[in-house]
């Protein structure tokens, strides 16, 4: 306890010398604070891994429609990581889900547009992708493509892509 005491003192006039602002009960308090799954993640080779697998499966998504394509993208994962409460692992490697994630020339279609595809892989793991420019949609297809049960009310059109809400049951 003697010890504990010293170090409080200790603390203290650190603070108070310093004109560090933050007051013994706040410092005392931060330290008791549990680091957060997101924190730890940011501070680890994880983390930079999952940006780099949903940069690549952006890219095999919607390289080809350039910046505004794949934020649309981008905004239907984060859609389906918010809505559904899993994290964007579970999300792009959900089975038949986003072929970008097993294809086979992502890495090569990663490698022409990764300047803009990292900075969105970054954004939609913070969270901080900005306003959804997909108006709420959780899939997308291109206009080839059958419309399928699940595909609820169309949202927009972005380039060569159709984003639909999720259908209501």
């Amino acid at each position: 306890m003697k010890r504990v005491n010293s170090i409080i003192l200790l603390l203290t006039i650190i603070c108070s010398t310093t004109g560090f602002s933050m007051g013994l009960e706040e410092l005392v308090m931060a330290r008791k604070q549990p680091v957060t799954a997101m924190q730890e993640m940011a501070n680890s080779a994880t983390y930079n891994k999952v940006v780099l697998e949903v940069a690549k499966t952006l890219a095999a998504e919607a390289g080809g429609e350039g910046a505004v394509g794949m934020n649309a993208v981008a905004h239907v994962m984060d859609n389906r990581k918010t809505q559904w409460k899993k994290d964007i692992m579970e999300v792009i490697s959900a089975k038949n889900q986003f072929y970008g994630y097993t294809a086979k020339n992502r890495d090569k279609i990663f490698e022409q547009v990764k300047d803009v595809a990292l900075p969105l892989a970054e954004a939609v793991v913070n969270g901080t992708l900005g306003k959804d420019t997909t108006g709420g949609a959780l899939y997308f297809r291109q206009p080839k493509e059958p419309i399928y049960k699940w595909h609820g009310q169309e949202t927009t059109r972005i380039g060569g892509h159709i984003f639909h809400k999720e259908r209501k049951k």
